[in-house]
């Protein structure tokens, strides 16, 4: 399991939970985890668990080879956080718009921060954010990562113009860069 993959499945136990408060944020200095690739998750405002790739010093000790992801997490506080309401959402007659994009970034910053930065303003009509790629190299520099994100758009009621997909476009990427310190790559 990738680190892209640990964040997604959490993410995805806390959506089809329906749990109301449920983020990832930075972390450093957890026992057992990479130093500047690790999150915290936080549920109901508390530290419920970890996420991210093992300590290269722990995996050296156990002769294992990296990178490993790892998850931790306190399925009570899970559970028993407090959930959303669930609504029924008609699903959309009309085509949907999916733009990738993918960012250079700190190596600090968590990916589901960069999410959460990208849903809140893609607003109503993004339909879906999906890390689907994490590449280091030599060629993003050091002290970086790239973090690549498929957004879909989708109106309920019309087909999206080109011109509004831009400035959807537009809208998350200046979010991204001014949020976090990002560059758009390609």
């Amino acid at each position: 399991m990738s680190w892209a993959d640990a964040v997604a499945l959490i993410e995805a136990v806390g959506e089809a939970l329906h749990v109301a408060d449920l983020r990832l944020e930075s972390a450093s200095d957890v026992p057992g985890f990479h130093p500047a690739r690790c999150a915290a998750v936080v549920v109901d405002g508390a530290v419920a668990g970890h996420v991210g790739e093992v300590d290269p010093a722990l995996l050296d000790s156990l002769e294992l080879p990296g990178p490993v992801a790892a998850l931790e997490l306190d399925l009570g506080a899970l559970l028993g956080a407090g959930r959303r309401a669930r609504t029924y959402t008609p699903l959309s007659r009309f085509p949907s718009s999916t733009v990738d994009l993918a960012f250079a970034l700190p190596e600090g910053v968590a990916a589901a921060v960069v999410g959460a930065t990208l849903r809140r303003t893609g607003g109503d009509l993004l339909e879906e954010v999906r890390l689907f790629d994490v590449f280091r190299s030599e060629q993003i520099g050091a002290g970086k990562v790239s973090l690549a994100y498929a957004l879909r758009f989708r109106s309920p009621d019309r087909t999206l113009t080109d011109d509004e997909v831009a400035g959807l476009r537009r809208a998350c990427i200046d979010a991204v860069v001014a949020a976090h310190g990002a560059e758009l790559r390609g």
